[in-house]
């Protein structure tokens, strides 16, 4: 397990699509390639995401999201660089996940 001193703040929110069916059984995380760097907490219908990583890291942080009513893993079409101490959307205005379905 490596030792990550720096984190950064993800406020992120379902597409209208999936937020209809969503449910406290369902589950969102960041990742940095397939190493996960940190699991929503939900609030509210926002998910809060503390994300893991180092102060040098270079890499796009993607997320997947499982949803327990259709029992499907999504993930986000795009991601965004890891950035020390940043943010990635705010409670105000959170980012809206552009989430597809993982082929198996």
């Amino acid at each position: 397990n490596k030792d990550y001193n720096a984190s950064m703040t993800a406020v992120v929110s379902l597409p209208d699509n999936l937020a209809a069916y969503a449910n406290e059984k369902d589950e969102i995380a960041a990742f940095i390639g397939n190493e996960c760097r940190g699991v929503g907490t939900a609030i509210e219908g926002l998910y809060y995401v503390l994300i893991k990583g180092s102060p040098e890291e270079q890499a796009k942080v993607t997320f997947r999201y499982y949803s327990a009513t259709n029992q499907y893993m999504y993930k986000a079409a795009i991601g965004f660089d890891f950035e020390a101490d940043g943010t990635y959307g705010t409670t105000d205005e959170p980012k809206i996940l552009p989430l597809i379905v993982v082929e198996e």
